[in-house]
């Protein structure tokens, strides 16, 4: 099975000469291919987890910097809030991963802070983004 950064280089690939509109409908289409390999990361962390939520922006430059990306959101259980956005940026290598929303639930504050950058210390800004990149790589023997 492919990997989400592998998903997000063939989809940049795919749509990179498509118009905004046709690009949009691409992505909207392949979702299900990007989110069969995140919820295969996702699960090394917790079980159960789901998508939610998607956004598609196209070429927004407030949002973005000009490129298309796709926002997905995850849940891992339907009792607690507890939410992971992946913000995939289209032709680049960048999946980021940050807490939308804290768990009430303390079972899901072992993967809470895997997610959340220890030097994190303002709600909501780039510092509490990850790449997803990060918690990709195997564990570092010592």
């Amino acid at each position: 099975m492919s990997n989400p950064y592998e998903v997000m280089a063939e989809l940049s690939a795919e749509c990179a000469n498509l118009s905004v509109r046709d690009q949009r409908d691409y992505l909207w289409r392949n979702v299900p291919r990007l989110d069969q390999t995140i919820r295969a990361e996702l699960a090394r962390f917790a079980e159960g987890a789901y998508l939610e939520q998607v956004s598609v922006y196209g070429e927004d430059a407030f949002i973005s910097q000009g490129n298309s990306l796709l926002q997905l959101d995850y849940r891992f259980a339907m009792e607690d809030p507890f939410t992971v956005r992946l913000t995939c940026v289209v032709g680049h290598p960048s999946i980021s991963v940050r807490v939308s929303r804290p768990p009430v639930d303390a079972r899901f504050d072992r993967v809470r802070l895997l997610f959340e950058p220890p030097y994190s210390t303002e709600p909501y800004s780039v510092k509490h983004e990850r790449q997803l990149r990060e918690l990709m790589a195997p564990p570092t023997s010592f």
